[in-house]
């Protein structure tokens, strides 16, 4: 088994470099100033490097640390969530759903009510990503994406087709009016050329 660094300084870790301040993440976790510093010391030495470094009074996290942490509090939501899913018996389950915007808002959340009645158990919770390309992270068990599942494209994990792609051409009529586009040809020689 891989050994993993020290989970009480990687906790301590992620409340600093979230709230930005060795004094909030103490605050939070009812610790002392030095007792988060110590637990940073202790993961910057696993480490090997530096996490955060001083700017005037304060205590920076290095932008590795920021990455760093953004990766560690989703750990830290993931072992919730599946501590909660593995928890009691008859408490209601959370589907956490990724979904572009657009798709979320005009397909999949109007079909939200017919779901919960079918399954009232379960709770979807729903964000959205703004790029068709954003990599497939941890924290949700359902993920949608814009492209074909082609082989390796989204490796670890099962790539479901659900609807066709259907490309849609928006124009202002005022544009279209000087440069029609009857068909996808029309596309590269009135709109690249003016």
């Amino acid at each position: 088994m891989h050994q993993l660094p020290p989970l009480n300084a990687l906790r301590v870790f992620e409340v600093a470099a979230r709230t930005g301040s060795y004094a909030e993440a103490a605050r939070e976790l009812g610790v002392t100033h030095g007792a988060v510093s110590r637990q940073i010391a202790t993961l910057e030495n696993w480490l090997g490097q530096r996490l955060f470094v001083k700017d005037g009074r304060h205590m920076v996290a290095t932008p590795l640390a920021s990455v760093f942490a953004a990766e560690v509090s989703l750990s830290f939501d993931r072992l919730k969530f599946a501590a909660h899913a593995c928890g009691r018996p008859g408490v209601r389950r959370i589907l956490r759903v990724s979904a572009p915007a657009s798709f979320a808002m005009r397909w999949l959340i109007p079909r939200l009510p017919d779901y919960h009645a079918d399954h009232p158990q379960v709770e979807v919770t729903v964000t959205t990503i703004s790029t068709v390309l954003e990599e497939l992270r941890g924290g949700v068990d359902v993920a949608i994406r814009r492209g074909g599942p082609q082989q390796h494209a989204w490796p670890l994990h099962r790539v479901i087709p659900v609807l066709d792609d259907v490309d849609t051409l928006i124009m202002s009529p005022t544009l279209f009016a000087r440069r029609p586009v009857l068909d996808p040809g029309d596309l590269g020689r009135r709109l690249i050329n003016p």
